[in-house]
């Protein structure tokens, strides 16, 4: 009896070698009878192996060599196998199993595979069948990393979709946060949660004349942000925002792409100003491309300033904000990322210089990553002298500043990132009186971040 039709030794499947031998996506052909014709390189990889025979001369001889079950730990069935129901003719997508090597080894991969069923167009029984594997493993692997630390993270942490700005994934600290219990929170938008209080302080007459935001990153928090009650608002660099000004000398190199130095940004600066009082006047600056170090390298992060005008004050103010090269959350040696520092440093006292005027009163606040690093802070404290910090004239003895926080030791500024700087003006003298926390999970708001709310009340005499 004559065997039936196959493509096991034709010119087709010559060709068909030849065309898929260096893809990388892993590719086995695959007979309708059941047997394993051909696998590349990238197949082979896939498994753990090196030799198209340790794969298996058949579908069944490849079911025993390897255990496949569905990421909900669902062991599959034989009939349920891919190279089974390719074999079969069944055309199907984006299957995701998770491989592993029978006998005891360690091997143990995430494949994500669909068919292709070959035909010459006048056969009814397909030709040859294709199974088609991309190897997923690294993307599951940081998605359950992920999964980890967003659900043992302390702070509050929260996903939101795109479309509509629904939650689809809160964590326990968030739902702490709110007192929402988590299948109510689960159908709500950010519209429906003020997850900062700012417009509830803000009905109350409670909330600060003028906040500074940094690490606003997630669609979430900007929507945050402009219902927060503030009639005024200011955004910094945006993601693609290119320098204005002259742009000062660039990192050295080599660049660690691994670490986020890749000269793309992935999101904006992360600033912003919302200002009770008119916002007369804005400004906002990148730092720009390669001015940065390590994961930090991912934002697009500068500096930005605004000028209120309140009624009453015979001149207006400036305010500028700022958030600088981390330290060790940057993922590089502390030398580059401390030379990244340097480099904002100088800009930012450009940028005050430029944006600002010397007769005008000014507020500087920002994240500008100096704790514990005094060699950071000097270099800080030459090129914005003008300005005096306020942790150190409330600290100072006989200040007419109260102090609402703890703070601990002699030099409490090397103990935060958070800071704030300020300067009189020509007219108007300006004195903090006041200063205590936010948002600390203490009566003054819920935690939401690493940082606690840093707030200062200032006095404007003239």
């Amino acid at each position: 009896m004559a065997s039936a039709r196959t493509l096991r030794e034709t010119a087709d499947l010559r060709h068909l070698r030849q065309i898929v031998s260096g893809l990388d996506e892993g590719v086995i052909l695959i007979d309708p009878d059941g047997s394993i014709l051909w696998a590349n390189d990238a197949a082979l990889r896939m498994h753990g192996l090196s030799a198209l025979s340790e794969l298996g001369e058949t579908v069944d001889a490849y079911r025993r060599r390897f255990g496949l079950r569905y990421r909900n730990n669902h062991k599959l069935a034989a009939d349920e196998y891919p190279t089974r129901r390719v074999a079969a003719g069944e055309s199907f997508s984006e299957v995701v199993v998770e491989v592993t090597a029978a006998g005891g080894t360690d091997y143990d991969r995430v494949h994500k595979v669909r068919s292709l069923v070959l035909d010459d167009g006048d056969e009814q029984d397909p030709a040859c069948v294709v199974l088609i594997l991309q190897d997923v493993t690294a993307l599951y692997e940081a998605e359950d990393r992920f999964e980890q630390s967003f659900n043992a993270n302390p702070a509050p942490a929260v996903i939101c979709r795109l479309s509509d700005l629904r939650f689809v994934k809160v964590n326990q600290g968030f739902l702490e946060m709110t007192g929402y219990p988590r299948d109510q929170v689960l159908c709500k938008t950010v519209y429906d949660i003020d997850v900062l209080r700012l417009a509830e302080l803000n009905a109350k007459g409670e909330a600060p004349d003028v906040v500074l935001v940094q690490e606003m990153f997630s669609p979430a928090a900007v929507s945050a942000m402009t219902k927060a009650g503030y009639p005024y608002q200011a955004w910094g660099p945006s993601r693609t925002q290119k320098r204005r000004r002259p742009a000062p000398d660039a990192m050295a190199g080599p660049f660690r792409w691994k670490k986020g130095e890749t000269g793309l940004h992935l999101v904006g600066s992360g600033l912003a100003i919302l200002s009770r009082y008119p916002i007369v006047a804005d400004a906002s600056e990148p730092f720009g491309k390669h001015r940065c170090a390590g994961f930090d390298c991912l934002s697009n992060k500068g500096m930005q300033q605004v000028r209120i005008r309140i009624p009453g004050v015979p001149q207006p103010v400036d305010i500028f904000n700022t958030h600088l090269n981390s330290q060790g959350a940057s993922r590089v040696p502390a030398a580059r990322s401390g030379a990244a520092h340097a480099i904002q440093v100088d800009d930012l006292a450009g940028f005050v210089a430029a944006a600002g005027e010397p007769k005008v009163p000014t507020i500087l606040g920002g994240d500008f990553n100096m704790r514990g690093a005094p060699e950071r802070l000097a270099r800080f404290d030459a090129a914005l002298d003008r300005l005096t910090m306020v942790h150190r004239f409330c600290a100072a003895p006989a200040s007419p500043c109260a102090v609402r926080v703890s703070w601990d030791g002699d030099a409490p500024w090397m103990d935060t990132e958070d800071l704030q700087l300020f300067a009189d003006g020509a007219r108007v003298r300006v004195t903090p009186i006041r200063v205590e926390a936010m948002f600390d999970g203490a009566a003054s708001g819920p935690q939401l971040s690493d940082h606690d709310g840093f707030r200062v009340t200032y006095r404007l005499d003239w």
